[in-house]
């Protein structure tokens, strides 16, 4: 059921025009899917960043603004509150679940990823190239609508396991263990 009304909601924000939906500014459908992938992703029982917060990561310079905590507003990912967290360097971030790599730190990306690799974190961008390059979810525009793709290998390193139901959304998914 909580599949169903996320694809719906994604569908409505995407700008959906057969769905006779306005279309939404691009920055606040990547923030509804920044917030959506932690309903979808299993951490490791003892890897848990927080105890009493979901925390999701924003590094570098902010593409959401406001859209970001709107979306996350009163809102939860397994029955804890999201809270927001935004640094210009990882250090700054304190623990997190999630971390939203910014454009403006893809000349930082390998340092940022190999800082993480040894950290339960879900990594999520979207500059070109993020999941070929370590990154577990980019996000990416296909004839002006956001989708993703996912890095199953980069996540499983992590021990972070991504739901079935968000795997047949993606546009692409890297595992080579399937091949």
């Amino acid at each position: 059921m909580l599949l169903a009304v996320t694809i719906v909601v994604l569908t409505i924000i995407g700008g959906s025009r057969d769905a006779g939906a306005a279309e939404r500014p691009e920055h606040e459908v990547k923030a509804a899917f920044l917030y959506n992938f932690g309903k979808y992703v299993r951490w490791p029982p003892n890897a848990r960043a927080n105890d009493d917060v979901f925390a999701i990561g924003v590094l570098g310079t902010d593409p959401f603004g406001k859209a970001l905590d709107d979306i996350v507003r009163g809102g939860r990912v397994d029955n804890k509150p999201v809270v927001i967290r935004r640094a210009g360097k990882l250090s700054e971030l304190g623990s997190c679940e999630v971390v939203f790599v910014a454009a403006s730190e893809e000349g930082n990306l390998e340092k940022v990823l190999a800082e993480l690799a040894n950290s339960s974190v879900l990594t999520v961008g979207d500059m070109p190239q993020f999941v070929e390059r370590g990154g577990m979810i980019g996000l990416i525009m296909v004839n002006r609508r956001v989708q993703f793709e996912v890095n199953v290998d980069a996540a499983e390193r992590a021990g972070l396991a991504i739901g079935s139901q968000l795997l047949r959304l993606a546009r692409n998914v890297t595992d080579t263990k399937a091949r």
